[in-house]
């Protein structure tokens, strides 16, 4: 398995409307499953304090994790959370070596 890690400090008063972007997602995302072949969930986690964003996605092959980001409906919400974010989130790929 392997794990998608987006993480993004989004702007003062704008945390809320990225949580609702971000949901807003999840729904759309459950329409295109077939772009999600291998998707095993997806977690957001917020700080409120500092604003701070981490989502967390799972996907069984790497090529999956990768080749969902070029998705249409995923570059397109990816612009509409940016303009909720001080700068483009920071990625990063891993493999799941453990889990409980």
């Amino acid at each position: 398995m392997y794990a998608r890690i987006n993480t993004a400090t989004v702007k003062p008063g704008q945390l809320d409307e990225f949580i609702a972007i971000f949901e807003e997602s999840q729904k759309v995302a459950h329409e295109h499953a077939d772009a999600r072949q291998g998707h095993h969930g997806t977690y957001l986690l917020v700080d409120r304090e500092s604003n701070k964003v981490v989502s967390l996605a799972f996907w069984e092959t790497e090529e999956g994790m990768r080749t969902s980001m070029t998705s249409s409906w995923n570059q397109a919400l990816t612009q509409r959370a940016s303009a909720t974010m001080v700068e483009p989130p920071q990625r990063e790929f891993f493999e799941v070596a453990v889990t409980g």
